[in-house]
């Protein structure tokens, strides 16, 4: 199985809708996936804005989902929920991802979490 990344793009919008409202990721994944949320939820990042890199997975060439990083301490409301539970040393990560059930096979995303963190942690 081939892996890639790439920054995501305006251009992707349709595609994230798309993927949004399939019945897994929507039980998951609870953003709308109306053209003005997805703007207003993933434009700053695109812009530079926000502090968080969010990315489109490809799988074998094929556009297959979304992979996020993210500094905790740039999310308050995390850091307001995670503290009392848990240590959060400085420079803390995290991932949040979503791969689309129209691309077949098992393991996919224990693959496309290793090759994130080989690649671009």
């Amino acid at each position: 199985m081939d892996v890639g990344f790439r920054l995501l793009a305006r251009s992707d919008f349709d595609t994230l809708g798309r993927w949004l409202r399939e019945p897994l990721i929507a039980w998951w994944w609870s953003d709308d996936p109306s053209p003005a949320a997805i703007e207003g939820t993933y434009g700053p990042a695109i812009d530079g804005s926000e502090a968080t890199d969010v990315y489109i997975v490809s799988i074998d060439g094929r556009d297959a989902g979304l992979m996020q990083r993210y500094r905790i301490a740039d999310q308050a409301e995390y850091v307001d929920e995670l503290a009392p539970l848990v240590d959060l040393p400085d420079g803390v990560m995290s991932i949040d991802y979503l791969l689309s059930q129209d691309v077949p096979g098992g393991g996919r995303g224990t693959a496309v979490i290793g090759w994130f963190v080989a690649r671009l942690w």
